[in-house]
């Protein structure tokens, strides 16, 4: 099955060159409901990407009688982001300092609110 890419006109950056947003729409011969996926929201993230290439490749080796509904698929959701590079690009969101990634640091509210709430008491009981 073919899909029908559209070509969305974004932004023109300084040097001329102009950033768009492709969506490839894949179309089943049945109705049904859509289904959108796309990557590169952060600009550095390549796993993304490889999943929707992997699925336009797929998708287009697949019968139409085999989808219901439609599914559009956008490799690069923020082309100005991949055009900054401000990250390294690696799989996922890592900080350079501590190799840590940032999309799996969660706070631990339990934890660090005890804590919290154990420095307040002492310093309020050492000023009484």
């Amino acid at each position: 099955m073919n899909p029908k890419i559209l070509t969305i006109p974004l932004v023109k950056l300084a040097s001329g060159d102009r950033l768009f947003l492709q969506v490839y729409q894949f179309k089943g011969s049945k109705p049904g409901k859509k289904a959108y996926l796309q990557s590169k929201l952060h600009g550095a993230e390549i796993s993304g990407n490889a999943v929707i290439h992997d699925l336009i490749k797929f998708l287009t080796n697949s019968d139409p009688d085999q989808l219901t509904g439609e599914i559009w698929l956008v490799p690069v959701c923020n082309p100005l982001s991949v055009n900054q590079r401000s990250h390294q690009f690696s799989c996922g969101r890592y900080n350079p300092y501590n190799g840590k990634d940032w999309n799996r640091i969660f706070w631990d509210y339990k934890s660090d609110s005890q804590k919290t709430t154990a420095i307040l008491l002492f310093n309020h009981r050492r000023h009484d």
